[in-house]
């Protein structure tokens, strides 16, 4: 009973506030004539509000300082680019496929999101010029290039596009470690976006762990890559160590 009444004020909250800061985008972007920073700062305060509402408990270390980064994030779950969309004002680059959801999908387009379809090379290139693009005109990226949510203790894979971006333009990037303190919250079962997240919002509280690292800088792509994903991977050992597992 408790379960089911969690999952019903979730879903509405989620459904209420979305068309809340969606309207607020539009309304802010016309009278400020910016809609890219309103969505950006509405994003920020929709996120915060809705991770809280989720049950969410964050353990938060270090901060986003640099005006122009890419954030570099291991991937657990859907409720990742909840926590760090409010901690950082960035251009979150997300499978194409999130653009066809309902109420989501216009959320996603209205607020600012690059999108990619991963298994097409064609698409990998366009948004990686739209990512040097944003990048150029000051707007910061966060990215999971892992590519698709993990359970491992560590990162599986991660692709090279972005740091290549990162070397050739100069920018620092921010590696982010993210972990919870139940496993169910990692999408790792071949299981809906719904599903899953009705399954989430039935959980009473969750406890997330988040740290962003130092700025890492490099002319060179791969050594840029590697020295972030070993300082995201002996955080997840750290917090793997803390639950217990």
């Amino acid at each position: 009973m408790i379960r089911a009444g969690l999952l019903f004020f979730r879903t509405l909250s989620f459904l209420i506030l979305t068309a809340v800061g969606v309207s607020l985008i539009f309304m802010l972007g016309i009278f400020s004539g910016n809609r890219r920073s309103a969505g950006l700062h509405v994003r920020k305060y929709w996120c915060w509000l809705m991770s809280r509402i989720a049950g969410l408990k964050i353990d938060l270390e270090g901060s986003v300082s640099e005006p122009v980064y890419i954030l570099v994030s291991n991937h657990r779950s859907y409720t990742d680019p909840l926590i760090s969309l409010q901690h950082a004002l960035a251009y979150p680059v997300g499978m194409a496929e999130i653009a066809q959801w309902p109420i989501i999908g216009f959320a996603a387009r209205a607020s600012g999101v690059l999108f990619v379809r991963r298994d097409s090379r064609e698409s990998r290139h366009s948004t990686l010029a739209a990512m040097e693009k944003a990048l150029g005109e000051g707007l910061p990226i966060l990215i999971y290039p892992e590519g698709v949510t993990s359970g491992m203790k560590t990162t599986t894979r991660f692709r090279l596009g972005s740091f290549r971006a990162a070397a050739k333009l100069g920018i620092p990037v921010i590696p982010c470690a993210i972990d919870y303190n139940d496993t169910e919250v990692y999408w790792v079962r071949n299981e809906s976006f719904l599903s899953h997240l009705s399954r989430e919002f039935s959980k009473w509280r969750v406890t997330c762990k988040v740290k962003y690292g130092p700025p890492l800088s490099g002319e060179d792509p791969e050594t840029l890559m590697k020295a972030c994903q070993q300082w995201i991977d002996h955080q997840l050992e750290g917090y793997w160590a803390e639950w217990g597992r």
